[in-house]
């Protein structure tokens, strides 16, 4: 039962947290030290476990109306409530859970650190909710891409730096912030791009109207490029502009345009390839991050 729950949370999807998270905490760090100011590694563990607890929320809660709106068939599949190994019951309980949690550490940083978190957390939890579910779901009216662009970049990695520095000292230098959340926010859209250009005919028969959908596979291939150049666009000004981190991670791009190449070539569940080659080069990124950081 385990195993099926983990694939069914999509661990390769959680790069998409993972680099915001990395890109926040790396800033927050040097941050710090340049600002004399106090870095707590205790809180740094917290927001980690609070982001990734959201981001597992959010492809529950994305499985669970998908699954209850037809637009994921029940199949032959690793993911539990697809197969169906796993009832809607069950995931709707899990998630009722994961947001008490989400709730309870958003609520902990607010008393801590600005109430701007306590905001910022409900409209994470409100969107993750209104993604697929709701009366005007985001991802059935080609509004998918913007929500990931904005809660998984500038939202992502502001609340991410509100809850470790405080909303004063963030607010009054917001431009770094903001790059690393365009950079995030960009790779981020480009993982989603691939999801649904591979199931363009499934929701076409499902009437879920996602940007590939409507505009075609042509334009998700040339949105894939023009989110991926944006993205490291973004940290080259944040690299070359600041002091904090080092360009070192711009290398990351060679390997995302591989990915580009292949999305170009492969269809249906081949471009399962490229969600895979995607989400490496979101955690290549990371990995060049972490080593610009770590060696002087």
């Amino acid at each position: 039962m385990l195993k099926i729950w983990w694939t069914t949370i999509r661990p390769k999807t959680l790069t998409a947290s993972l680099l915001p998270l990395s890109l926040s905490l790396f800033l927050c760090y040097d941050y710090s030290i340049y600002k004399n100011l106090n870095f707590s590694w205790i809180d740094a563990f917290i927001v980690c476990l609070g982001v990734f607890f959201l981001q597992i929320f959010v492809n529950l809660v994305n499985d669970y109306y998908d699954v209850q709106k037809g637009s994921d068939e029940k199949k032959e599949t690793s993911r539990g409530l697809q197969s169906g190994k796993i009832t809607l019951a069950q995931m709707k309980r899990v998630c009722l859970i994961l947001a008490v949690f989400i709730f309870l550490f958003v609520l902990y940083f607010s008393i801590k650190k600005s109430f701007i978190i306590l905001l910022l957390g409900l409209l994470s939890l409100l969107f993750a909710y209104a993604y697929t579910g709701g009366p005007f779901p985001l991802a059935y009216h080609g509004l998918g891409d913007l929500f990931v662009f904005i809660f998984f970049g500038p939202v992502a990695t502001f609340g991410i730096s509100f809850c470790l520095l405080g909303s004063v000292f963030v607010l009054r230098d917001p431009y770094p912030f903001l790059l690393i959340g365009i950079t995030s926010g960009s790779l981020g859209v480009c993982l989603l791009v691939v999801n649904n250009l591979r199931d363009i005919q499934e929701d076409k028969k499902h009437k879920k109207y996602t940007l590939a959908v409507i505009l075609g596979s042509l334009f998700s291939k040339i949105q894939y490029l023009f989110f991926l150049l944006l993205a490291y666009g973004a940290y080259f000004v944040y690299a070359t502009t600041y002091y904090f981190d080092s360009p070192l991670p711009l290398l990351a791009l060679v390997q995302g345009l591989f990915a580009f190449y292949l999305l170009l070539k492969l269809k249906g569940n081949y471009l399962n390839k490229v969600l895979a080659q995607t989400s490496l080069n979101m955690l290549l990124f990371c990995l060049l991050l972490a080593v610009s950081n770590i060696i002087p």
